[in-house]
């Protein structure tokens, strides 16, 4: 018995990123844009992930042709190659113009995202420069050496989910294509809910009812199967996850409603947008839109940061009451040791290291160790490793803040997303308010 495998994966998807590299760059693939692309196809090469990428490539085009929107959740969104097999504004380069006529490239050294520069002439032929660029670091998914955990998970509408059944049936012809369902127990509810949550290639040969153990029934009762990770790898199962998003599912309502296909909307489009008109798309929750109220961050970094500071753990925060956490975030970010190191992600923190002199390797190694709350645990271990760390006082005392740091293309990927919809609601606000407010 052996997981499902997809032959000829890493030829197509190499054959795809060539082509779209091509569209970009017609005159020459820049120098650190080619850097960049062959050290992930180096590290895609030799990975176990083959089969992931080559499922997101043909997940995209399928999406493409049902006017579907897809998107990525976590650090796989840092992925150059996830950049060009989709359709994500979110290119993972270092913040950069790039002059399409011509083909002059230049970085620009900032901390600040492409949607926030700008306007600028080409210094060689007055063309009006592209910016593009956030600023993640192929670290961030890949590791310092290739060989980090990758975790595929999904965005989609629910309409979506028999045109991804069909593109997973065409991958695989020999195998069986089961759903996946995850447990889940609504707030004040006893019952727990099977969810669709995307689909299981089960080995060649194996059906669902091999699998009694891990057998369930989804709320339509249709019968599904649900394990934790280990039991899907122990069973040479391969897991495709695609959650549910509400946020997709009301930008493609409202591409219904206005005839501008969401995967269209460009980022000089986004430029023009403020962080009121992003708390008025209503995706930001309680505490983000206090935070985005309080701060009134000024450029899309900032609101970037704002997102993730609502989404990690805090080590003097009382997660036992559902109001009142986030609240206190404001004086956090005034304090002099944060206004040093103001490390929102666990990216922040690695670049900060990185700016001391600190090795990439042993900058990832204590970067890791922080974003997974290390500093604050109650074992000794690892309260005597963080006391070894030769990094100032007050980038520690940062770190002491922190159970878990979110990665800043999640924050990105979502902030991106915020403001397509904040695009629409400017474009149709009646629409709008229809599919949000259900008026």
């Amino acid at each position: 018995m052996h997981i499902p495998h997809i032959a000829q994966a890493y030829e197509r998807i190499k054959k795809t990123c060539d082509s779209k590299l091509n569209q970009i760059y017609p005159i020459q693939i820049p120098e650190p844009v080619n850097a960049r692309y062959q050290l992930e196809l180096k590290y895609l090469k030799t990975s176990n992930y083959l089969d992931d990428f080559e499922i997101f490539r043909c997940l995209n085009i399928e999406a493409v042709k049902c006017s579907q929107v897809l998107s990525m959740r976590g650090t796989i969104t840092s992925s150059y190659i996830i950049y060009l097999l989709g359709n994500s504004l979110l290119n993972p380069l270092p913040t950069h113009y790039y002059c399409p006529k011509c083909g002059h490239y230049e970085t620009v050294d900032t901390k600040l995202f492409c949607i926030d520069l700008p306007e600028k002439k080409c210094p060689k032929c007055q063309t009006n420069l592209i910016a593009d660029g956030f600023n993640l670091p192929v670290e961030a998914v890949w590791g310092p050496d290739g060989k980090k955990t990758l975790s595929f998970d999904y965005n989609i509408s629910e309409e979506f989910i028999p045109f991804a059944k069909r593109v997973l049936q065409n991958l695989y012809p020999q195998h069986v294509i089961a759903p996946l369902g995850l447990c889940n127990r609504p707030a004040e509810e006893k019952a727990i809910e099977m969810n669709h949550s995307g689909f299981l290639i089960l080995p060649e040969g194996r059906n669902m009812e091999d699998y009694p153990e891990m057998t369930g029934f989804l709320e339509d009762g249709e019968l599904c199967l649900s394990g934790n990770i280990l039991d899907i790898e122990n069973n040479y199962m391969h897991r495709v996850l695609l959650l549910q998003n509400k946020f997709i599912e009301q930008m493609i309502a409202m591409q219904r409603k206005t005839g501008i296909y969401a995967n269209e909307i460009s980022l000089p489009e986004l430029h023009t947008l403020n962080w009121n008109d992003i708390n008025n798309s209503l995706a930001l929750t309680d505490a983000e839109s206090y935070l985005f109220r309080t701060i009134k961050p000024k450029t899309f970094f900032d609101m970037v940061c704002l997102d993730a500071a609502g989404h990690n753990t805090y080590s003097n925060k009382d997660f036992s009451t559902h109001d009142g956490n986030y609240y206190s975030l404001p004086t956090l970010f005034e304090k002099p040791e944060f206004k040093k190191y103001p490390c929102y992600t666990r990216e922040d923190f690695f670049e900060e290291l990185l700016k001391m002199g600190i090795k990439l390797e042993k900058a990832y190694e204590i970067a890791e160790f922080i974003r997974k709350g290390k500093q604050n645990s109650t074992m000794q271990k690892f309260i005597d490793q963080f006391a070894t760390f030769d990094i100032p006082k007050d980038i520690k005392s940062v770190a002491k803040e922190y159970l878990y740091l979110v990665p800043r293309s999640h924050s990105a990927e979502c902030m991106l997303i915020y403001a397509k919809l904040a695009f629409y609601a400017k474009k149709d606000s009646r629409a709008f308010s229809k599919i949000v407010f259900k008026r």
